[in-house]
């Protein structure tokens, strides 16, 4: 996804471990702090962040065709940072209509109104 070869990947991934940015979750890695994430994702120029998020967003898809469960969440959250709207709307437009379909009336709710925002139909 990034372009980079596996050792120079590792390398970071383990340094980023050590200095306990990250953390190593089933056969993933996690930021252990949403704030973290978003420190890191600042410093990376908008252009190489839409990229790699695209990119990061056909792994998903390709990864999780069903898009169950977060990985839709996390789908439409790479899809705005891709600039992606439309895609990112949809997929929040799913999402709220499984919360909807669980009882979860606040998320669906929250989530709705994101994707109408998304899709320009508020």
């Amino acid at each position: 996804m990034t372009g980079r070869p596996p050792e120079v990947v590792a390398s970071a991934l383990e340094r980023g471990i050590g200095q306990l940015l990250l953390t190593v979750e089933g056969d993933g890695f996690r930021f252990r702090h949403a704030l973290t994430r978003e420190a890191v994702a600042d410093t990376i120029l908008p252009p190489r962040r839409a990229a790699l998020a695209a990119a990061a967003l056909e792994v998903v898809e390709a990864g999780q065709p069903q898009l169950a469960g977060s990985w839709q969440e996390l789908a439409a959250d790479l899809a705005i940072q891709a600039g992606d709207r439309e895609r990112a709307g949809l997929l929040l437009a799913a999402s709220g209509r499984g919360s909807l379909q669980r009882g979860a009336l606040a998320t669906a709710i929250d989530t709705l109104q994101r994707a109408a925002r998304l899709l320009n139909r508020t």
